[in-house]
């Protein structure tokens, strides 16, 4: 069976919005999600940043209705920094080779919790009272924050090797097999 390439797109885009969307409800270790490699593959699969960031956003969106949010500017600096990898995924399909594009993604992947840490950090300490407004408030803010960036680096390359091997996988399983020559 044969699908147009709007709706294998469109069945992409749905299937990584529900990976993301249970990823974050179901249990799992703090900050190990998936949104920032659903971000940067579905960018990449369909060489639009614009539908990448709508995967990442329609699972933060859906996942969000379950579980709840935080401070409003916070919670702006979560997206930010989860939707931008989508930026980068239509840069991975200008790579030549497969080696180059898993150093592309790997890259992204820790381009991406750095990206993370920084933001949200930054804005935990702008818009909660956890820390003071001064800049060893800021520091302390980012150092209490480093075990937390260890898991999100993890999450962040666990699931990208995840995803983009899977479509690897599925492409391979896809190819017309050889005909047995008699």
């Amino acid at each position: 069976m044969t699908f147009s390439p709007a709706t294998r797109t469109a069945a992409i885009i749905l299937g990584l919005v529900v990976l993301g969307a249970v990823a974050r409800i179901a249990p799992h270790a703090p900050n190990v999600s998936p949104i920032a490699a659903i971000a940067l593959f579905a960018a990449f699969a369909t060489g639009r940043a614009g539908l990448g960031a709508a995967a990442a956003g329609g699972a933060m969106l859906l996942s969000d209705l379950v579980i709840g949010g935080h401070e409003p500017g916070v919670m702006a600096s979560v997206y930010l920094a989860l939707l931008a990898p989508a930026f980068l995924g239509p840069l991975l399909r200008r790579l030549d080779g497969e080696i180059a594009l898993v150093a592309g993604a790997g890259a992204s992947a820790i381009g991406a919790s750095v990206l993370f840490f920084l933001l949200t950090n930054a804005a935990h300490w702008a818009f909660t009272q956890m820390y003071p407004p001064t800049l060893e408030g800021l520091a302390a803010s980012y150092t209490a924050a480093i075990p937390f960036f260890r898991a999100t680096l993890a999450g962040d390359l666990l699931w990208t090797a995840a995803i983009f091997g899977a479509a690897a996988c599925w492409d391979q399983l896809r190819l017309p097999r050889p005909r047995a020559v008699r």
